[in-house]
């Protein structure tokens, strides 16, 4: 009985290491990968126009894909040169005009050995915030402290507008001496701060309003309300830097009111970071709206305005 039973013990181990030891290698050959032209260029009407050119590599390829720094940069409306843009180096592209809301303009770029790119995109009219109403709360179940932010938002009727929105935390401290005699140095910061909502306007699936969704840049369209005034309702877990307390901070709030193709654009760029880590997912192509390249000329329009965070 113990020689039936060791027999069969040594097959298993014999057939295991077989299974284990089988490998197949197969070689791929990939198409050659032909460079293509990439540019990336958002506008707005507070600023100059800033474009940054390079080229595409293949995905075999490790590193950053080069800059282009020969090209030739134009900016168009309708059949109108306005500017060609200056080389400021590193594949950065520069002039000292600024673009007009709600006029069309073409970018198109040409560099030596590779095909040419362009691309139409405009500064949508903005959607206006309202009003901003700000409240600190305590979270019973994490025992952290949240700011409750309600934005009124008026969209424009008979558009379909794409929006973005974000609170800018400003904190700041003089120079002081404390007890221990250290020092703390005059100190001045400003960052965006992730948003976490149930807010119906940020998900196309009524059902994930029970869950709390977490954003970094938080994208939404008007669908929900479109040409009607609007409650955005979300909140922040205030910003702490060293010793300062939590209410010494400022917080803004920026609404982007951005072009089809901006939103879009950072839409499936978001999704695919989401996703290049998992092996299981489906690839997910960056939308671009350069003709024969890629990467993105998009425009959009900002509003800023400060909150008044009142108390509990």
């Amino acid at each position: 009985m113990r020689t039936q039973i060791n027999s069969l013990y040594l097959f298993m181990i014999a057939s295991f290491t077989v299974l284990v030891g089988c490998e197949t290698v197969i070689d791929v050959e990939l198409p050659p990968h032909e460079p293509r032209l990439v540019a990336n260029g958002f506008f707005t009407q507070d600023s100059t126009w800033d474009v940054r050119v390079s080229e595409s590599i293949s995905y075999a390829t490790d590193g950053r894909a080069p800059y282009v720094t020969d090209a030739t940069v134009e900016i168009w409306r309708e059949n109108n040169l306005l500017y060609t843009l200056d080389n400021i180096g590193g594949g950065r592209y520069r002039s000292d005009q600024q673009p007009e809301p709600e006029t069309a303009y073409t970018i198109r770029i040409a560099a030596p050995g590779l095909d040419g790119i362009e691309g139409t995109s405009f500064i949508p009219p903005g959607g206006a915030i309202e009003s901003i109403s700000a409240r600190f709360k305590d979270n019973q179940v994490s025992f952290e402290s949240e700011i409750d932010f309600t934005v009124t938002i008026q969209d424009r009727p008979d558009s379909d507008d794409y929006y973005n929105i974000r609170v800018i935390a400003v904190g700041e401290r003089e120079e002081a001496e404390l007890e221990d005699g250290r020092n703390y140095a005059a100190w001045r910061d400003s960052s965006y701060t992730p948003i976490f909502t149930r807010d119906l306007a940020f998900t196309e699936d009524p059902l994930e309003t029970e869950r709390l969704n977490f954003f970094n840049d938080a994208f939404f369209t008007d669908e929900l309300f479109q040409g009607r005034s609007y409650d955005l309702k979300f909140s922040i877990f205030p910003k702490i830097v060293d010793k300062l307390p939590i209410d010494t901070c400022r917080y803004y709030v920026q609404l982007l009111t951005v072009s089809e193709e901006f939103y879009f654009y950072q839409l499936t760029a978001s999704q695919q970071r989401g996703t290049d880590q998992d092996p299981f997912s489906e690839p997910v192509d960056v939308f671009s709206n350069l003709t024969s390249g890629f990467g993105i000329f998009a425009g959009y329009h900002s509003q800023v305005l400060g909150a008044t965070v009142q108390q509990q």
